[in-house]
């Protein structure tokens, strides 16, 4: 017999049906040395192929789940970590704030009240950091809200960051449509995009949109 060719391939049935299929192919040489015939031993392996993909995929998601259970470690050592002199830090604005040289400087006033805009902000990456070491986003654990309110105040702690500039930040509303997703996240997102928008705009207008489909 000749050389011996192993293939899996993915067939078709006589009535249309897709199985795979294991086949062992050697050839078969005659008196004079040289292949007359094929010779094929074939095995329906579909059930194996299908075994397999389950253990790969549960494999992928072990390997997910284990990936995700360290960033939530980590994201909550750097969270607790950064908790405490962030506090310590907005406590000392807010003193520094109520003094009286400072609430009769209004450039001073103005420059504490953003610093502690900024600590806001901060506050809520460090809650978004322990949201995610804590939970899975999910149907499950989305908590619902308004999405105006907050807008408006990211909106406010923003235009109060962009002295100096000639920008008008604005906000053009349609209802109030609300959201399931975790606020913390929802609020650094937003921040993010007003900011990246500040920072290359020079003067003119920014423009944000809360519009609910709902409302004709």
């Amino acid at each position: 017999m000749g050389r011996a060719w192993h293939v899996e391939c993915l067939n078709r049935k006589k009535d249309g049906e897709l199985f795979w299929e294991s086949a062992s192919i050697s050839g078969i040489r005659g008196s004079d040395g040289e292949i007359t015939h094929f010779l094929a031993v074939k095995e329906d392996i579909t059930e194996r192929k299908r075994l397999e993909e389950e253990v790969e995929v549960r494999n992928r998601e072990l390997a997910r789940s284990q990936v995700l259970a360290g960033l939530g470690q980590m994201a909550s050592m750097i969270a607790h970590d950064l908790r405490n002199p962030l506090s310590s830090v907005k406590m000392t604005l807010q003193i520094i704030n109520k003094l009286p040289t400072i609430q009769e400087n209004t450039d001073s006033a103005e420059m504490t009240g953003i610093a502690l805009d900024q600590v806001k902000y901060m506050e809520n990456i460090i809650e978004a950091l322990l949201w995610l070491s804590r939970e899975e986003i999910s149907p499950d654990n989305m908590k619902t809200f308004f999405v105006l309110p907050l807008v408006r105040d990211i909106l406010e702690e923003n235009r109060r960051n962009i002295v100096g500039k000639s920008i008008d930040i604005n906000l053009v509303t349609r209802g109030n449509p609300v959201l399931s997703v975790p606020a913390p996240l929802f609020q650094i997102a937003l921040t993010n995009l007003i900011q990246n928008a500040v920072r290359y705009t020079s003067e003119g207008h920014i423009t944000v949109y809360v519009h609910d489909d709902r409302v004709l």
